[in-house]
This record gives C-alpha cells, sequence and structure tokens, in this order.
C-alpha cells in the first residue's frame, strides 16, 4: 500500500495485490480506469504486466494533454523520464505516444 500527500493537502492512497504477472488481464475496465484518472499520484510498477502500466501511461498521457495546456512542455518532459532507460520493450511502446 502507498499512500501519498497530494499539492491540496489530500491523500491518495494505492493498493496494489500481487507481486507477480499472473492474473492481470490485458486491458483495464472502464471503472478501473476512473480510478487511475482520478488518482492523484499513480506509480508504473514492474510486478504488474507491462500491458496495464502502458495502457495507464497512455490514458494519463491524454489527460494531461488535454487538461493542461499551457504546461505542456514541462509535463512532457516529466511524463517522459518516467520510463526506465534500460526497459527497451517499454521505450517501444512509449514511442507510440509521440
Amino acid at each position: 500500500m502507498e499512500e501519498m500527500l497530494q499539492l491540496n493537502g489530500q491523500k491518495s492512497i494505492i493498493i496494489v495485490s500481487g507481486a507477480n504477472m499472473r492474473g492481470w488481464s490485458e486491458r483495464m475496465i472502464n471503472d478501473e480506469l476512473q480510478i487511475v484518472r482520478n488518482a492523484g499520484v499513480v506509480q508504473i510498477q514492474r510486478e504488474i504486466s507491462d500491458s496495464i502500466n502502458i495502457q495507464d501511461f497512455k490514458m494519463l498521457r491524454f489527460y494531461q494533454r488535454s487538461y493542461v495546456r499551457r504546461e505542456k512542455k514541462i509535463m512532457n518532459k516529466e511524463l517522459d523520464d518516467v520510463a526506465d532507460p534500460s526497459d527497451a520493450f517499454l521505450l517501444e511502446e512509449m514511442g507510440e505516444l509521440a
């Protein structure tokens, strides 16, 4: 369980079960994506399947672009820094976002 403090002082709690790659669906359903959309912080974790992490990242990237246009350059830099440079698969998927 992670607990993060948002800028407005509210707490975001993220609970992720499981420490392996089994049991994850390939895609998240809309209810699950809504939770991610409303989270103050989303942590991409290696024990979650790449398909779920990439789906979250793409969805967050879409909302980031549509919500904060005036800070686009700064926010893109922060999102681009999320990936581990040694993870070729994730970098390849992220390349589709440009």
